[in-house]
């Protein structure tokens, strides 16, 4: 149910042009569903939108929980990390110049093992509405919603190609022109939405993303 009174009542600041990328995805899913009326578009890239059913749900909270586990036990961050890009959702990296697969090892050198175990637990796609709730819920929005992927992301294609079958109101039109997993630069997609909601809305939106390379 939507909350009556949501941060921006209480203020004159501008609508959002609201993005989220990965984990920020799961956050702007739960901030349009709560305060619709602060959003003026909603923007996902790379974000999952919930188990299918209650198996489905009790697999990746074991996962998750595993994954948490495994951050706990580390040695090291660099350990941690090592773990961390060896996951199969990390795989189509390889294919990056090494520029930015050093600079994406270097980000994630900067995280905290424990804290991620943490998120494991309490943000992983376990703890998400069921798919169908989230396509329901997109689908009953007034407000434009987009979906970006890479074209070599085949998890989130099938999630992009779900979404516009059940939920006619988003739009994946955006294919990240790299194409391969994870590689969309929070900062590009900020960029190229601001210039794109000035010239479709104005100048009085503002942008809101997180960015988490933890697979979801």
């Amino acid at each position: 149910m939507k909350e009556k009174n949501s941060p921006s009542s209480f203020s004159t600041k501008p609508r959002l042009l609201l993005v989220g990328y990965s984990l920020g995805g799961r956050a702007a899913l739960e901030y349009v569903r709560r305060y619709e009326n602060d959003v003026d578009a909603l923007v996902l890239e790379s974000a999952g939108i919930g188990p299918v059913d209650a198996a489905e749900r009790a697999r990746l909270a074991a996962r998750n929980e595993s994954w948490a586990r495994r951050f706990e036990e580390a040695t090291s961050m660099a350990d941690a990390v090592a773990w961390w890009e060896s996951l199969p959702i990390f795989a189509s990296q390889a294919a990056l110049p090494q520029k930015i697969r050093q600079m994406q090892h270097l980000m994630r050198m900067e995280s905290d093992s424990h804290i991620l175990a943490a998120l494991c637990r309490a943000a992983g796609a376990h703890t998400m509405p069921l798919a169908a709730e989230t396509s329901s819920m997109l689908n009953s929005l007034s407000v434009p919603v987009h979906y970006v992927y890479g074209t070599k992301d085949s998890k989130y294609a099938r999630v992009a190609a779900g979404l516009a079958s059940h939920a006619s109101s988003v739009q994946p039109l955006y294919r990240l022109k790299r194409g391969i997993t994870y590689t969309g630069s929070p900062g590009r997609i900020r960029s190229r939405y601001r210039s794109d909601s000035r010239r479709r809305f104005g100048s009085r939106h503002s942008i809101s993303s997180r960015n988490t390379n933890c697979g979801s």
